[in-house]
């Protein structure tokens, strides 16, 4: 499948300069987070072609994600540095060390894209109660 986001949309998006190291797998990152994308989006593809989705859309949550991986690929989620005689470290939470060197995205930048039948169908099951009976 064509890629739909490029290595500049990324560019336009981040708010600094691209880290050397990281802007020679910046296109690694958007396969990789356009393949995500797809299996959590039902029908993206066939939705993108009929314009029920916004490429510009795609675009944006995809360099986002992109993005946040790139500013913090190692899942800090708090760090300090040593300066003088003041000392750093770093933590991570569980989800973080889970997350850790992954793309993801939010509910919210997935609803985003998902159609509303798609929407209400995540997460729900369907089940038939017995009618009641009286002796």
């Amino acid at each position: 499948m064509p890629s739909i986001t490029a290595v500049d949309d990324i560019r336009d998006r981040y708010e600094g300069v691209i880290p050397t190291a990281q802007e020679t797998r910046i296109g690694t990152h958007i396969a990789d987070a356009e393949r995500l994308l797809r299996r959590r989006v039902p029908r993206l593809d066939e939705r993108l072609a009929a314009g029920e989705v916004d490429v510009e859309d795609v675009k944006r949550i995809v360099a986002q994600a992109v993005i946040r991986y790139i500013r913090n690929p190692a899942g800090y989620t708090q760090r300090s540095t040593t300066e003088g005689p003041f000392s750093s470290g770093a933590s991570y939470s569980a989800a973080a060390l889970a997350a850790a060197g992954e793309l993801r995205f939010s509910e919210d930048e997935l609803d985003d894209l998902r159609s509303p039948a798609d929407r209400l169908a995540v997460g729900v099951a369907h089940q038939s109660l017995p009618g009641w009976r009286v002796p």
